[in-house]
């Protein structure tokens, strides 16, 4: 399991996911919920972890950015 925590989130952060074998990811803020500014970045990340098995996000603000107006959709 990888759990993250940083506030905001930031296109760099998704690059370094990108592509790693990870099985179970939990993305959250430190003292609230994630930030996410990135969602297409973000998005091609999620898309690429080909072994997730679980994924937990906790946001700070919901956007339809992040649900599927312009990021990635939940299925």
């Amino acid at each position: 399991m990888l759990r993250i925590a940083v506030q905001y989130d930031s296109p760099g952060l998704w690059e370094a996911l990108h592509g790693l074998h990870i099985k179970s990811l939990i993305l959250a803020g430190v003292l609230s919920g994630l930030r996410v500014e990135h969602t297409e970045s973000l998005s091609q990340t999620l898309s690429s972890l080909t072994q997730l098995e679980s994924l937990s996000i906790r946001v700070d603000e919901d956007s339809i950015d992040l649900w599927g107006g312009g990021g990635f959709s939940m299925v």
